[in-house]
């Protein structure tokens, strides 16, 4: 029994192996997120409306159950395009806005397309300097510069967010988040707050560049008791969420 629930929460959190014809449509999917992102480059938003309907509906007409994508994954998919979708039917487009919600599709739908190689473990260097900036800011007390730089942190991060939930278990990300609050704390000491850079830091290179297991190693979580956890939370919210995204997605897409 321990065994089969040890398994189905590795299952529910990182999904089985894609079929060939998954990949396939893996593949038509980041092709169609790329053509949307040229156009946004162009910043020809008829045509990138345009395509992002197209992308949506192939992806809500997808037999998403049968294609071993986990519910975190077809959540934050869902979510990448309705947050697009939102930006490009704006009365007045944002185009910064419109960019950054562009660079969290195209990293999200390729997350899942190229899971060995993905574009979102670019960003790591930037991030990384970012970090180096934080901890400039804090050194100097200014809580104006301290503030700019946080929320530098904050865009950059947010950039990746969705394609790390497809790609790192929620354990992994909320651990981030919570680390990312603590900077925000008005209450905190200078002190502490450098601390945790350090640890965000420590954290870059397992996350960008290792496995989950070195991930956790570097966190200082059991690896056991966090897909017990996942199993009992992470699945039954997600697959609710999940479930109620999809259902709104193919009552908006003809």
């Amino acid at each position: 029994m321990k065994c089969l629930i040890t398994f189905m929460a590795w299952f529910h959190l990182f999904g089985g192996s894609l079929s060939p014809a998954f990949e396939q449509e893996n593949e038509d999917w980041l092709q169609r997120a790329n053509s949307v992102a040229a156009a946004v480059e162009q910043e020809d938003y008829e045509t990138a409306r345009t395509k992002l309907k197209q992308l949506s509906h192939r992806f809500s007409q997808s037999q998403l159950a049968d294609q071993n994508l986990t519910v975190r994954s077809i959540r934050e998919l869902a979510d990448v395009i309705v947050q697009l979708e939102n930006h490009l039917n704006q009365l007045r487009p944002n185009p910064s806005a419109i960019r950054e919600a562009t660079w969290r599709l195209q990293f999200a739908f390729d997350a899942v397309a190229n899971p060995n190689q993905p574009l979102w473990k670019e960003q790591a260097y930037d991030l990384q300097s970012q970090l180096k900036k934080v901890k400039e800011a804090l050194s100097t007390g200014d809580q104006k510069k301290i503030k700019r730089e946080l929320d530098r942190l904050d865009l950059q991060y947010q950039r990746i967010r969705p394609a790390l939930l497809i790609a790192k278990s929620p354990q992994i990300v909320n651990h981030v988040e919570g680390l990312l609050r603590f900077l925000r704390s008005e209450d905190e000491a200078i002190s502490k707050k450098m601390r945790v850079v350090e640890q965000l830091e420590d954290l870059m290179s397992p996350i960008f560049h290792g496995s989950e297991q070195e991930v956790y190693a570097a966190i200082g979580f059991e690896m056991l008791s966090i897909k017990m956890i996942a199993l009992t939370i992470s699945v039954v919210v997600a697959g609710a969420l999940a479930y109620i995204s999809l259902k709104n997605y193919r009552h908006k897409v003809p």
